[in-house]
């Protein structure tokens, strides 16, 4: 048996999917995301066994997989993006379309053309999807930046992009035979083998980071509302909330949700979100951030010379991690906290 470069890739690929994604089936968010793994160990399993001519009598299914990733894609968003994962017998039926394509995989070019149709389907979904978890994020989390995808839609353009790629050769590799050579496929196999291996590390280090939204925290309409006049009454009411958000000093809360904050005030959260906006033209994020952001300038500028310790200063602010209180910091104030701690020691 004889191994060339793409096969090395293969391999480490079975490998390293099935381990992580044995580990990732331990956590109840991230299941939908070991099943992920698993399909890809398998795919690249039955390629490497395809390829190196150790099949056997076992049917060739590799180009079924097609109808399986986009499902598994969308399963794993939506999964580790929520507090309680929604995974259940009922998201069986995303995985008819790969075991009706299995019997017939593979079949040649519609077959292909029909497995990236159901590719985009799901990714537009995705896309979407996050789309609306962001706008929820925004209206519920104080600590937004943490809890933003951004990781994930840094490696879903990868995979689009490689997805697109994939596309063009396998298409082209039907009238051009040469434009699907071992090179190109190289070429796929190391964009998809450096994308999962991102996801894989953001994955397991997010779950860990955030809890996930709750189902009542989730915003179905992802379109940003425009702020409402208030009434003198409901002007009055939102006066009040951030009145007691500042006198109570809640915003020093680390996992402070406006669902908490709702608690505490008496208003449904929903009405709060939309009280504060009006109000203030901010979301509830943005204010709590404001503040903790004046609070920490506060501590700054009482550290004697010397001793002005930033991680202690980002959880006496209500920050889960020193990267999120520089994020917040720079965004609020315009200048990070060392910046703006030489500006304190030179007036």
């Amino acid at each position: 048996m004889t191994f060339d470069a793409a096969n090395i890739i293969q391999l480490l690929f079975v490998f390293q999917t099935a381990f992580f994604g044995i580990l990732g089936a331990r956590s109840a968010r991230l299941r939908a995301f070991a099943l992920l793994l698993f399909a890809f160990a398998l795919h690249m399993l039955l390629n490497l066994l395809a390829e190196t001519g150790n099949l056997g009598a076992f049917p060739n299914i590799t180009s079924a997989f097609g109808f399986a990733y986009g499902p598994l894609l969308y399963l794993y968003v939506r999964d580790i993006t929520h507090e309680t994962p929604l995974l259940g017998k009922r998201d069986l039926i995303h995985g008819i379309p790969f075991l009706a394509a299995m019997p017939f995989s593979p079949s040649g070019l519609v077959f292909d053309i029909l497995g990236f149709t159901s590719i985009a389907g799901y990714f537009y979904a995705t896309y979407r999807y996050i789309r609306a978890y962001h706008q929820s994020v925004a209206e519920n989390q104080a600590n937004e930046n943490q809890a933003r995808l951004d990781w994930l839609t840094k490696g879903f353009g990868a995979l689009i992009i490689i997805g697109l790629y994939d596309a063009v050769r396998i298409f082209s590799g039907h009238a051009i035979p040469a434009a699907n050579s071992d090179i190109f496929y190289l070429f796929t196999l190391l964009g998809a083998f450096m994308a999962m291996n991102w996801l894989i590390l953001q994955s397991f280090r997010y779950h860990l980071m955030f809890d996930g939204l709750r189902d009542s925290e989730f915003v179905a309409d992802e379109q940003k509302k425009a702020a409402k006049p208030l009434s003198p009454d409901e002007a009055a009411e939102a006066a009040e909330a951030l009145a007691l958000l500042q006198s109570s000093c809640l915003y020093l809360t680390p996992q402070l949700r406006l669902e908490g904050f709702s608690d505490a005030t008496g208003i449904e959260p929903r009405r709060l979100s939309s009280l504060i906006f009006g109000h203030t033209g901010e979301r509830f994020p943005q204010i709590v951030s404001r503040l903790r952001v004046a609070h920490a300038q506060k501590l700054i500028g009482e550290a004697a010379p010397g001793k002005c310790n930033f991680l202690k200063i980002a959880y006496d602010a209500g920050f889960n991690s020193k990267s999120a209180f520089n994020l917040a910091f720079k965004q609020v104030s315009g200048m990070t906290p060392s910046e703006y701690r030489q500006q304190q020691t030179d007036k």
